[in-house]
């Protein structure tokens, strides 16, 4: 990893409270963010929040609104699992001679306990090599 990439993540990862997890790859588990139906490429998750990638800009009013972000995951839960939060970025990134947007949410305090056992069986993934974690 060249440095300048190597410093611009430990800069992104400092603010963050808690792990996040790659979960791109994983079958089955799906996410999404209500009501922004092009933001439904889940890429990232964690305790604190959660990344995706979308196909359009979102609208300045969307930055710090109340969303809610849904998961499911066939064969590990039986309902989905609804948290709120707000969008805190939305970048452009060049993938595969796309331009896609990635956008970072953060889970409402009071709400990430809803997503503590999908962490818990995400932590055991990682543990054994199935799935990669990022640093805080």
């Amino acid at each position: 990893m060249n440095e300048a990439l190597k410093m611009n993540n430990n800069k992104f990862f400092s603010r963050r409270k808690f792990e996040r997890y790659h979960v791109s790859k994983l079958k089955g588990l799906k996410g999404s963010i209500l009501g922004l139906e092009t933001y439904s490429y889940l890429v990232s998750l964690g305790k604190g929040g959660c990344g995706f990638y979308g196909t359009r800009k979102l609208k300045p009013h969307d930055l710090k609104a109340t969303i809610v972000c849904q998961f499911e995951w066939n064969d590990v839960f039986f309902e989905p699992i609804k948290v709120e939060g707000e969008i805190i970025y939305s970048e452009p990134k060049d993938l595969d001679h796309a331009t896609l947007f990635y956008t970072g949410v953060r889970f409402n305090e009071d709400q990430q306990f809803l997503v503590e056992l999908l962490i818990q069986e995400l932590e055991q993934m990682a543990e054994h090599g199935v799935i990669e974690k990022f640093l805080k």
